[in-house]
């Protein structure tokens, strides 16, 4: 858990512009960048397009050379959900976590936190904020937002050892064609978008305000 500190208001000389990121070659490494596998595009694709409430994800992350986070495989966690927010049910992630580890997966790497938020537009809200500094326990997260639109926005948080937020450039390992592909109605979607769909479903806990209103289309 990480607490932000509030700055004294003590009065400061002004001897330089504000902070910026210096970029490469001005930098010692190039600016990270995120990139989303091939399969992981789709399977994000599908949820982001399909799910009008919002809803949470997690994903494996491999770190790279030059600085590049590369997302390898989703997974999802238990989590209550509504038009305007999607909480992980705190009760059921350990044994979400040991249901990776049984499967052999290392948890040390789930460090990207995906959510949706849903038919609205797509930012980090105060909530979203929030949410990053007092839920993780490790010294660097990757966090996505993005709506039924595929709007989607991320964003590096180092906790340790100097905290700092980066916002992320997305890349895709095959085509973005796929990005510009028209929604489909839940009956139009193929037997493994449909597998992946049941995968979210089963982990998600509508409230009433969201009952019968999760699919789009």
């Amino acid at each position: 858990m990480h607490k932000r500190n509030i700055p004294l208001c003590l009065p400061l000389k002004t001897l330089s512009p504000e902070a910026a990121l210096i970029s490469y070659p001005n930098a010692i490494r190039l600016l990270p960048k995120l990139v989303l596998a091939s399969d992981v595009f789709r399977q994000l694709s599908c949820y982001y397009r399909s799910i009008r409430c919002e809803f949470q994800l997690m994903g494996f992350v491999e770190r790279e050379d030059e600085n590049v986070f590369r997302v390898t495989e989703l997974a999802i966690n238990p989590q209550y959900v509504g038009i305007t927010h999607a909480d992980n049910d705190t009760l059921m992630f350990s044994d979400f976590l040991r249901e990776l580890e049984l499967r052999g997966k290392d948890i040390g790497n789930l460090r990207l936190q995906a959510h949706s938020h849903g038919m609205l537009e797509s930012y980090f809200s105060c909530r979203d904020v929030d949410t990053i500094c007092d839920s993780y326990a490790c010294d660097w997260m990757i966090s996505m937002v993005g709506n039924i639109r595929l709007d989607l926005k991320a964003r590096l948080d180092i906790f340790e050892p100097v905290p700092l937020s980066i916002s992320l450039p997305i890349f895709v390992e095959s085509s973005l064609s796929e990005i510009n592909a028209p929604v489909v109605s839940v009956e139009e979607k193929s037997a493994e978008e449909a597998a992946w769909l049941m995968q979210l479903l089963k982990q998600m806990r509508p409230g009433m305000e969201v009952a019968g209103e999760v699919f789009h289309g």
